[in-house]
């Protein structure tokens, strides 16, 4: 076993149908702590080859000869000091109760420990409510239905991840998935090829099953791991160009959906087109970090780079946050250092900016400029907070999401890459009433 990983709450939140879905199955009782008023079960699981014990610690039953409060102190202690990991579980549908309060400072001295369970979260709209708790101060707020098993897949990840011989085994960084995508023609084989032939460090190289896609496994000069997916090799046999195009689309977003980072190329001699424009989006739409390379540069004459990129901004101003590199695939040039970008771009993707720190920079935002009037209303932050990571979601605690513009919430995005640039990764806002 990896570890072992306790779950806590108060009753009725739905900790028993959570551990019967870790566990993969319903089981009975197997074992009674003596001196412990309720049963707590125990049961193995396995999550991507990683072995673990599971352990329910049962529901906190009220009696008067044992106060609540000893009942939910006593759960804690005994879950902290037996378990690697504990899932703090909280229903969505009650909100944030005095008994999760108590649960969450008696569990406080062992956060690190810790991971908070919305559970309950049965559609988005309950999802996004869990970020009341987030105050609880555990880190991240996982979304489940154990009823419906939605999201499971998620929670079980930070499980892994936190388990003690699970990253021991997991010493080496997973890796960077970055998709190499660009309209037929613009040199993304060659890219790879040039990458592949330079180091000589292709471990594995396997057809992409109906994706006609390429997946390359690579180690960059420095042991870095990447999986590079070509979205090259078009078949043209009896088709057009526009379904070439169209077909090329397709891949291209199919490889976009399940990369980390982009690599946009693009050809120099054309210029951004609307096939390129068509997969920006797609890029934009799927929320991933991008790299812009501007291939072919050797056959751009009479021009220089710092007169270019505008021309590529000018047309793909939604990505204006994306690093624009200019590359010559064939040769091999500035493919090693777009690849080396698109790492940063990933890594820069996880930072998290602290909720004091982010509070207060959206408070000075919004007196550096106030928010417009909109139907004689104006829009209040009440408070602010980062969600998640690759991409960077904040949400804003607002009195009325419809009082916000869209060239305000980009006002908001400005300030907060002002603090932290997130080079290449889109900032998402959301917005909340409360």
């Amino acid at each position: 076993m990896a570890g072992t990983v306790a779950i806590v709450g108060r009753p009725n939140v739905g900790k028993s149908a959570l551990f019967n879905r870790l566990v993969g199955r319903r089981v009975a009782i197997v074992d009674r702590v003596a001196g412990i008023t309720r049963d707590r079960l125990d049961a193995a699981a396995e999550w991507r080859g990683v072995h673990f014990a599971v352990t329910d610690t049962g529901g906190i039953v009220p009696d008067p000869r044992e106060p609540l409060v000893e009942q939910v102190r006593l759960q804690a202690e005994v879950a902290i000091a037996e378990s690697d990991v504990v899932l703090l579980v909280l229903d969505v549908t009650d909100g944030l109760t005095p008994l999760d309060e108590e649960m969450a400072a008696l569990l406080r001295p062992a956060s690190a420990k810790v991971v908070c369970v919305a559970n309950k979260c049965d559609n988005d709209r309950l999802s996004e409510q869990r970020h009341e708790f987030a105050r609880l101060g555990f880190g991240e707020v996982f979304a489940v239905s154990a009823l419906h098993g939605l999201r499971i897949g998620a929670l079980l990840d930070e499980i892994v991840r936190r388990l003690p011989e699970a990253r021991e085994a997991a010493r080496e960084p997973a890796a960077v998935r970055v998709a190499i995508v660009g309209k037929p023609n613009v040199g993304k084989s060659s890219f790879v090829n040039a990458l592949v032939r330079a180091k000589r460090l292709v471990v594995d190289a396997a057809p992409g099953t109906t994706r006609d896609a390429v997946d390359v496994a690579y180690r960059g000069p420095h042991g870095e791991r990447f999986v590079l997916i070509d979205t090259a090799g078009i078949k043209r046999k009896k088709s057009t160009t526009v379904a070439v195009e169209k077909y090329s689309a397709i891949r291209s977003e199919e490889a976009i959906a399940r990369c980390d980072v982009a690599i946009l190329m693009i050809d120099a001699s054309a210029g951004v087109t609307t096939a390129d424009a068509r997969i920006a989006h797609m890029v934009e739409a799927h929320k991933k970090g991008c790299v812009i390379a501007v291939n072919k540069w050797d056959l751009v004459e009479g021009l220089r780079q710092k007169d270019y990129t505008p021309r590529v901004r000018g047309r793909l101003p939604f990505l204006g946050h994306c690093p624009v590199l200019y590359t010559v695939a064939t040769k091999g040039t500035n493919v090693g250092r777009a690849l080396g970008r698109a790492r940063k771009v990933f890594e820069g993707g996880a930072v998290k900016i602290p909720t004091g720190r982010l509070n207060e920079l959206i408070e000075k935002a919004l007196k550096r400029h106030a928010p417009p009037v909109v139907r004689n209303r104006r829009l209040k932050v009440f408070y602010a907070t980062q969600t998640r990571t690759r991409p960077p979601t904040f949400l804003l605690f607002v009195n009325d999401p419809k009082l916000v513009r869209a060239d305000y919430l980009g006002y908001l995005v400005n300030r907060i890459r002002a603090v932290e640039p997130y080079e290449g990764n889109p900032v998402v806002l959301r917005l909340r009433a409360r």
